[in-house]
C-alpha cells in the first residue's frame, strides 16, 4: 500500500525550484503462499521457460559454491517452522507442512548439484505425537503420500538416490509404515546419494544409531585387514 506525502521542494542546477512528490511505503503483510494447484493447472508450455531459467541459475550458483572450497559429505537438517510459516501467511497449518515437504525436494536437488553424498532430514520427532489429533492425521496422510511420491520422483530416480526411513516406525500408523517400506524397498539397489528421513525419532535413537554405525565401520575395517593380511 502506498501512502502519499506532502510534496517537498528541490532546487535544480539552473536555480529554478520545483515540487517533487515523495512517497512512503507502509510495511505490508507477508505475501500469501500461492497454492501449488494454481501452477499445476497451467500448461507446460507456459511453465517450461521459467523452469529452464531456474535450472540454469541453480547450476551457475552451485558451480560457484563448489569452486569456493570443500563441500561436506553429509548434511543434516531439522525440518522446523512449517506451522510458523503458515501462521505468518494466515494459512492452514497443513499448507505449511505441505510447503515444507515441497522444499525438501529442492534441498535434495541442491545437495546433488553440490556433491553432498548424504542428506539426513529430521522430519517428525517423538515429541510431535503430542500435537492435536487433526494435525497428526494430516501429517501422517502427507507423509504417506510423499513417501510414495519419492519412490518415482525424478530427483530420486535420475540420481539413483537410496531413500531410508528411520526411527521408531512401529509407533506410526500402518499406512505410513507401509509407504516407508515401499520407498525403502524401491530404492534399496540405488547406488547414488542417500536420503535418510528420520520419522518418530528420538535423541536416544540417534545415539544408538551412531554407536551401531561406528561398530559396523570398525567391523568392516577389521575384516578388510584380515583379508589383506
Amino acid at each position: 500500500e502506498i501512502e502519499p506525502r506532502a510534496p517537498r521542494r528541490s532546487e535544480g542546477r539552473d536555480g529554478t525550484r520545483r515540487d517533487i512528490g515523495s512517497i512512503a511505503r507502509r510495511p505490508s503483510a507477508p505475501m500469501p503462499l500461492l497454492p501449488s494447484a494454481l501452477f499445476s493447472s497451467l500448461p507446460d508450455a507456459m511453465l517450461a521457460p521459467w523452469r529452464k531459467l531456474r535450472e540454469m541459475a541453480r547450476d551457475l550458483v552451485a558451480a560457484a559454491l563448489r569452486s569456493r572450497g570443500p563441500i561436506p559429505e553429509h548434511v543434516a537438517i531439522v525440518m522446523d517452522g512449517n506451522r510458523r510459516f503458515a501462521a505468518s501467511r494466515s494459512l492452514p497449518t497443513g499448507v505449511g507442512h505441505s510447503a515444507g515437504a515441497d522444499k525438501l525436494v529442492d534441498v535434495m536437488r541442491w545437495c546433488h548439484l553440490l556433491g553432498v553424498r548424504v542428506l539426513s532430514v529430521y522430519a517428525f520427532s517423538s515429541e510431535n505425537f503430542a500435537r492435536p489429533r487433526d494435525e497428526l492425521d494430516a501429517l501422517f496422510s502427507l507423509a504417506e503420500t510423499r513417501f510414495d511420491d519419492l519412490a518415482t520422483h525424478p530427483a530420486v530416480t535420475e540420481r539413483r538416490v537410496r531413500v531410508r526411513v528411520l526411527g521408531d516406525l512401529a509407533s506410526l500408523p500402518k499406512g505410513v509404515r507401509d509407504a516407508a517400506e515401499r520407498v525403502t524397498a524401491a530404492t534399496a539397489a540405488h547406488d547414488g546419494p542417500r536420503l535418510d528421513v528420520y520419522f518418530a525419532y528420538t535423541g536416544r535413537g540417534d545415539v544408538v544409531g551412531a554407536v551401531n554405525a561406528a561398530s559396523d565401520a570398525a567391523a568392516a575395517a577389521a575384516a578388510a585387514r584380515r583379508r589383506g593380511g
